[in-house]
């Protein structure tokens, strides 16, 4: 729409080019004209516009109006098929002038192709012609008559649709459910369950490694790690968030109190490996924030650390091989003897 404010001595006229080039003033035929005092134009189709303000044509009042389309294909899409929640690419030309600030979305149809309530599945800010990667959500029914548009926002303009039907897949759910603990002690074991369903697939991964051999819908976890397990239904995949598995040694060589059980030295449990209690030859920790054991049994260690303003008491003579180190706290002896080996040292 072109509105023409003019004085009462002027009109304008609308002309053909000759016309226009020979400073003429025949109207052009199904032309738009405007009377004196001016009105209002409406140019419906592209294309430029002759027109002349007359009666003073002959001294050059004239001008042109140039009508451009703007206009948004959305181009052919790669696939005909996609999985929820997987991204892919809607391309498509723009043509004519789109303003700065404008956003270009792509918009998924319902599952018989109307637009009636779009989707939004993609945005790109820009002004001309481009890419927008797209991704359908969970949310959206599986079907096969949909279609996507692109539009615009500045102007707003309503694209074409891709032209052809899409396919809009199911993804499998991936998860990991523990049928028991996930932390043990050495030579035990944990079923890790996927879910279960006809036509599904399951590839099972620790540490990100593939697992042999590992196939259904179950797999018995004996060894430490991160696992995965990736649910296919044979058109779709999806792999779920990572399941810790913690496994105790059976037999470990270094231990650090805890005192989760109790305050007895013997309790399993009650230091930072659950599978054991010390052994001859280990390494003891007795750290700070913690309440010590009441005693400690005779043994022989590889290396004691204190650090315990409680302090140990000893029941039995304990034997040291390596290092004593004691920063804060005392041990007690009674009855007991300490017993520093010809290689040992303190500090």
């Amino acid at each position: 729409r072109v509105v023409f404010s003019i004085n009462t001595a002027h009109i304008v006229v609308h002309v053909s080019q000759a016309t226009w080039n020979g400073n003429g003033n025949t109207p052009l035929s199904g032309g738009c004209s405007v009377p004196f005092g001016g009105g209002t134009v409406v140019l419906a189709t592209t294309g430029t516009y002759y027109y002349v303000c007359s009666p003073h044509e002959s001294l050059g009042m004239k001008g042109t109006i140039t009508v451009t389309s703007t206009t948004i294909s959305t181009g052919t899409i790669a696939s005909a098929s996609h999985c929820k929640g997987v991204a892919f690419t809607v391309p498509f030309t723009a043509s004519g002038t789109f303003n700065a600030g404008n956003a270009f979305t792509a918009q998924l149809s319902d599952a018989m192709g109307g637009f009636g309530t779009p989707r939004t599945i993609g945005t790109l800010s820009g002004t001309s012609s481009g890419q927008i990667s797209a991704t359908i959500p969970a949310v959206v029914t599986a079907g096969t008559g949909y279609r996507v548009r692109v539009v615009s926002s500045n102007p707003a303009v309503t694209g074409s649709d891709n032209g052809s039907d899409l396919t809009v897949l199911d993804v499998p759910v991936a998860t990991i459910t523990p049928a028991g603990p996930t932390a043990f002690c050495e030579g035990l074991s944990v079923q890790l369950d996927a879910p279960a369903g006809a036509g599904l697939t399951y590839i099972w991964r620790r540490d990100g490694t593939v697992i042999t051999g590992a196939g259904g819908a179950s797999y018995t976890a004996t060894l430490a790690g991160q696992y995965t397990v990736e649910v296919s239904n044979g058109s779709c995949a999806a792999t779920s968030s990572v399941q810790r598995v913690i496994v105790y040694a059976a037999d470990p060589t270094t231990l650090a109190w805890t005192g989760n059980i109790d305050s007895d030295w013997s309790t399993v449990g009650n230091w930072d490996n659950p599978c054991a209690v010390p052994s001859a030859g280990d390494t003891v920790v007795i750290g700070p924030g913690v309440t010590p054991p009441t005693s400690a049994p005779a043994i022989a260690l590889g290396k004691l650390t204190l650090n315990n303003a409680g302090g140990l008491p000893l029941a039995g003579t304990i034997e040291i091989s390596g290092m004593l180190s004691l920063s804060a706290g005392s041990i007690t002896l009674g009855n007991a003897d300490l017993v520093l080996g010809p290689a040992a040292g303190i500090s």
